[in-house]
C-alpha cells in the first residue's frame, strides 16, 4: 500500500462495497419517481399542449435516463470490484498452499548472528518504481474537468501496476461520480415535480 500517492486504488473497492446497497436504492428510487413524473407529465401535456405543460414529462424522461446510466456505470464498477476481489482471494489461497517460508540466519565466526544491509529484492524495486510513477502522475494536472480526480486515478493506476491489477480503474471514475451526484440531486427535484404534477391534474 502506498501511503501518499495512488491510494485511490485501495479506497475505491472499499467505497464501492460500502455504497453498493445505497447506490442501488438511489438508482431505483430515481427510476420510480421519474416514471411517475413522466406519466403524470404525459397527462398534463396532453391536456395543455404548451411547452410548460410538457415540462414535467421532459423532466421525468431525463431523470429516468440518468437513473439508467447511473445503474449501468454502478453495475460495471461492481463487477470489476467483485472480479478483483475473487482474483485476490484465489491468489492468496494459491500462495498459501504452495509457498513455504524459510528463515536464514548468518552466523559469524564467534557464533553470534550477523546483521547487514542486503540489496533490495526485485519486488521492492518494483514497488518503489510504482510509487515513483504514481507520484509523477499525481503531480501532473491536466487541463480537464475534475483534474484532481483524473490525476488521482492516473496515480492509482500507476501504483497498482496497471488496470490489470485494478480492473475497477479502467472506467473513468469522474463519469461514475458525476452520475451518482446527478442521481442524488435529481431525486428531490423529481419528487417535488411529482407532487406539483399530481396537484396540477386534480
Amino acid at each position: 500500500m502506498f501511503p501518499q500517492y495512488g491510494t485511490l486504488k485501495d479506497i475505491v473497492p472499499i467505497i464501492e462495497m460500502l455504497s453498493r446497497l445505497p447506490g442501488k436504492l438511489m438508482a431505483r428510487s430515481l427510476a420510480v419517481v421519474s416514471l411517475i413524473v413522466a406519466g403524470l407529465g404525459w397527462v398534463i401535456g396532453q391536456r395543455g399542449g404548451g411547452f410548460i405543460d410538457w415540462l414535467p414529462f421532459t423532466c421525468g424522461v431525463i431523470g429516468f435516463i440518468v437513473s439508467l446510466f447511473f445503474t449501468w456505470r454502478r453495475h460495471r464498477l461492481e463487477q470489476a470490484v467483485t472480479s478483483w476481489a475473487q482474483n485476490m482471494e484465489s491468489t492468496v489461497s494459491g500462495e498459501g498452499s504452495t509457498s513455504s517460508t524459510q528463515e536464514v540466519t548468518v552466523i559469524g565466526e564467534d557464533g553470534t548472528p550477523l546483521g547487514g544491509n542486503f540489496p533490495a529484492t526485485p519486488a521492492e524495486d518494483s514497488a518503489a518504481q510504482r510509487n515513483h510513477d504514481a507520484m509523477m502522475e499525481h503531480a501532473q494536472r491536466r487541463e480537464t474537468w475534475m483534474p484532481r480526480v483524473e490525476a488521482a486515478q492516473r496515480a492509482a493506476v500507476a501504483a497498482a501496476g496497471g488496470t490489470v491489477n485494478a480492473p475497477y480503474l479502467k472506467d473513468d471514475l469522474r463519469i461514475t461520480l458525476s452520475a451518482a451526484i446527478a442521481a442524488g440531486v435529481l431525486i428531490p427535484i423529481e419528487t417535488l415535480m411529482a407532487f406539483i404534477a399530481f396537484f396540477a391534474i386534480l
